[in-house]
Protein backbone atom coordinates (compact mmCIF):
# COMPACT_ATOMS: atom_id res chain seq x y z
CA UNK A 1 0.00 0.00 0.00
CA UNK A 2 1.67 3.23 -1.32
CA UNK A 3 0.85 6.09 2.23
CA UNK A 4 2.05 9.25 2.05
CA UNK A 5 3.02 11.16 5.51
CA UNK A 6 0.07 13.31 7.03
CA UNK A 7 0.39 15.76 10.31
CA UNK A 8 -2.49 16.90 12.31
CA UNK A 9 -3.36 20.21 11.60
CA UNK A 10 -5.97 20.87 13.74
CA UNK A 11 -8.46 20.10 16.23
CA UNK A 12 -11.99 21.83 15.92
CA UNK A 13 -14.08 21.03 19.21
CA UNK A 14 -17.54 22.26 19.89
CA UNK A 15 -19.18 21.78 22.70
CA UNK A 16 -22.74 21.99 21.49
CA UNK A 17 -22.15 18.73 19.63
CA UNK A 18 -21.40 14.75 20.24
CA UNK A 19 -19.49 15.38 16.65
CA UNK A 20 -15.50 17.14 16.51
CA UNK A 21 -13.43 17.23 13.85
CA UNK A 22 -9.58 16.82 13.66
CA UNK A 23 -7.71 17.50 10.13
CA UNK A 24 -4.70 15.85 8.70
CA UNK A 25 -2.91 17.65 6.23
CA UNK A 26 -0.34 16.21 3.81
CA UNK A 27 2.97 16.73 5.24
CA UNK A 28 4.90 19.69 3.02
CA UNK A 29 2.02 19.48 0.55
CA UNK A 30 -1.46 21.60 0.14
CA UNK A 31 -4.66 18.69 0.13
CA UNK A 32 -5.85 18.00 3.92
CA UNK A 33 -8.85 16.64 5.02
CA UNK A 34 -10.84 15.92 7.96
CA UNK A 35 -11.96 12.99 10.01
CA UNK A 36 -15.50 13.23 12.63
CA UNK A 37 -14.64 12.10 15.86
CA UNK A 38 -16.07 12.02 18.94
CA UNK A 39 -15.97 14.42 21.89
CA UNK A 40 -13.87 11.93 24.02
CA UNK A 41 -11.61 11.50 21.61
CA UNK A 42 -11.42 15.13 20.65
CA UNK A 43 -10.90 15.97 24.35
CA UNK A 44 -8.31 13.36 24.61
CA UNK A 45 -6.14 14.49 21.92
CA UNK A 46 -6.45 17.94 23.12
CA UNK A 47 -5.23 16.70 26.49
CA UNK A 48 -2.39 15.02 24.60
CA UNK A 49 -1.41 18.24 22.71
CA UNK A 50 -1.44 20.49 25.39
CA UNK A 51 0.42 18.24 27.78
CA UNK A 52 -2.19 17.59 30.45
CA UNK A 53 -1.82 14.63 32.87
CA UNK A 54 -4.90 13.60 34.50
CA UNK A 55 -4.46 12.04 38.04
CA UNK A 56 -5.48 8.65 36.69
CA UNK A 57 -5.07 6.79 33.41
CA UNK A 58 -7.81 7.53 30.60
CA UNK A 59 -8.25 4.65 28.12
CA UNK A 60 -5.17 6.20 25.72
CA UNK A 61 -3.18 5.96 28.27
CA UNK A 62 -4.28 2.58 29.36
CA UNK A 63 -3.15 1.49 26.15
CA UNK A 64 0.13 3.33 25.87
CA UNK A 65 0.82 1.84 29.60
CA UNK A 66 0.05 -1.80 28.55
CA UNK A 67 1.95 -1.71 25.10
CA UNK A 68 4.96 -0.10 27.42
CA UNK A 69 4.74 -3.23 30.10
CA UNK A 70 4.72 -5.84 27.06
CA UNK A 71 7.64 -4.62 25.54
CA UNK A 72 5.58 -3.47 22.32
CA UNK A 73 6.70 0.33 20.71
CA UNK A 74 4.15 1.90 18.56
CA UNK A 75 5.92 2.60 15.12
CA UNK A 76 3.25 4.72 13.12
CA UNK A 77 -0.65 4.59 12.53
CA UNK A 78 -1.49 4.33 9.14
CA UNK A 79 -5.27 5.78 7.79
CA UNK A 80 -5.73 2.82 5.98
CA UNK A 81 -9.05 2.89 4.06
CA UNK A 82 -12.33 4.74 4.08
CA UNK A 83 -15.47 2.82 2.89
CA UNK A 84 -19.28 4.19 3.27
CA UNK A 85 -17.75 7.77 4.94
CA UNK A 86 -15.82 5.36 7.71
CA UNK A 87 -11.86 5.60 8.34
CA UNK A 88 -10.43 2.81 9.13
CA UNK A 89 -6.86 2.95 10.71
CA UNK A 90 -4.02 0.64 11.40
CA UNK A 91 -1.36 0.75 14.72
CA UNK A 92 2.02 -0.93 13.82
CA UNK A 93 3.55 -1.53 16.90
CA UNK A 94 7.16 -3.50 17.01
CA UNK A 95 7.13 -5.99 19.48
CA UNK A 96 10.33 -8.83 20.15
CA UNK A 97 11.69 -7.55 16.81
CA UNK A 98 8.43 -8.12 14.61
CA UNK A 99 5.69 -6.03 13.09
CA UNK A 100 1.82 -5.93 14.71
CA UNK A 101 -0.65 -4.28 13.05
CA UNK A 102 -3.84 -3.75 14.98
CA UNK A 103 -6.81 -2.38 13.70
CA UNK A 104 -7.74 1.32 15.32
CA UNK A 105 -10.43 3.72 14.88
CA UNK A 106 -8.33 6.73 13.32
CA UNK A 107 -9.05 9.05 16.54
CA UNK A 108 -7.74 6.78 18.93
CA UNK A 109 -4.97 5.72 17.06
CA UNK A 110 -4.09 9.79 16.25
CA UNK A 111 -4.21 10.44 19.60
CA UNK A 112 -1.85 7.38 20.59
CA UNK A 113 1.00 9.00 17.48
CA UNK A 114 0.54 12.36 18.77
CA UNK A 115 1.13 11.04 22.04
CA UNK A 116 4.13 8.88 21.24
CA UNK A 117 5.53 10.71 18.73
CA UNK A 118 5.52 9.04 15.75
CA UNK A 119 4.39 9.78 12.13
CA UNK A 120 0.53 9.20 10.98
CA UNK A 121 0.92 8.02 7.14
CA UNK A 122 -2.38 8.12 5.14
CA UNK A 123 -3.09 5.30 2.13
CA UNK A 124 -2.82 7.41 -0.99
CA UNK A 125 -5.87 6.42 -2.42
CA UNK A 126 -7.82 7.16 0.43
CA UNK A 127 -6.11 10.56 0.31
CA UNK A 128 -6.83 10.98 -3.09
CA UNK A 129 -10.52 10.34 -2.25
CA UNK A 130 -10.94 12.62 1.07
CA UNK A 131 -8.83 15.71 0.25
CA UNK A 132 -9.17 19.22 -0.29
CA UNK A 133 -6.79 21.87 -0.79
CA UNK A 134 -5.95 23.72 2.21
CA UNK A 135 -8.18 26.38 3.42
CA UNK A 136 -11.22 25.07 1.38
CA UNK A 137 -14.88 23.87 3.18
CA UNK A 138 -13.46 23.75 6.64
CA UNK A 139 -11.04 27.38 7.14
CA UNK A 140 -8.30 24.78 8.32
CA UNK A 141 -5.51 28.11 7.60
CA UNK A 142 -7.96 30.59 8.41
CA UNK A 143 -7.25 31.49 11.65
CA UNK A 144 -7.96 30.11 15.16
CA UNK A 145 -10.92 27.47 15.36
CA UNK A 146 -14.40 28.96 16.15
CA UNK A 147 -14.75 26.41 19.00
CA UNK A 148 -12.20 25.03 21.29
CA UNK A 149 -12.19 22.55 24.29
CA UNK A 150 -13.25 24.05 27.40
CA UNK A 151 -9.91 24.37 29.73
CA UNK A 152 -9.59 21.92 32.55
CA UNK A 153 -9.21 22.53 36.12
CA UNK A 154 -5.16 22.32 36.84
CA UNK A 155 -4.41 18.24 39.05
CA UNK A 156 -4.07 19.17 42.57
Amino acid sequence: MEVVECELARVLINDRSDQQIIVLREKGGARSFPIMVGIFEALALDRKLKNRRMPRPLTHDLVENVLRELGGTLRRVTVSDLRENTFFAVLEISVDGRTVCVDARPSDGIVLAVSAGVPIFVAKGVLDEAAVQSGDSFGIDEGPAPFSAPEEPEEE
